[in-house]
């Protein structure tokens, strides 16, 4: 089974459907800014929007992205993520987290399908 590396993965989605509105929702249980920032920012900083939903993080982003943690009562789990650019959205669901093990280095499942374009 082939290691799941989501950042190259979104990185390579951005870079085909060219420019545009570019946005990025990711919703995870548990969040690294600083692995998120040193492995993503090169690639996607500053043109893509990025929001992340979190379970539980430590420490704050120090570059343009937004984090939020859900105040409700009980345990934020989900981890999926939706790419937007242009007319082309992709729904990703899976099992990694936003950790450095989660991006890259674990093996973990992920799937994903496009809506309103063709793969790239």
């Amino acid at each position: 089974m082939e290691k799941l590396r989501i950042p190259e993965h979104v990185e390579r989605f951005f870079k085909t459907a060219g420019p545009g509105r570019q946005r990025m929702l990711a919703l995870t249980y548990e969040f690294t800014p600083a692995e998120f920032e040193r492995r993503f920012h090169a690639r996607l900083y500053p043109h893509v929007q990025i929001d992340i939903v979190a379970g539980c993080f430590k420490g704050r982003p120090t570059t343009g992205y937004n984090i939020w943690q859900p105040t409700w009562p009980g345990l934020f789990h989900v981890k999926a993520m939706i790419l937007l650019a242009n007319d082309i959205a992709e729904i990703g669901l899976g099992s990694a987290n936003l950790t450095a093990g989660g991006m890259g280095d674990n093996l973990e499942h992920g799937d994903s399908s496009l809506r309103n374009g063709s793969p790239p």
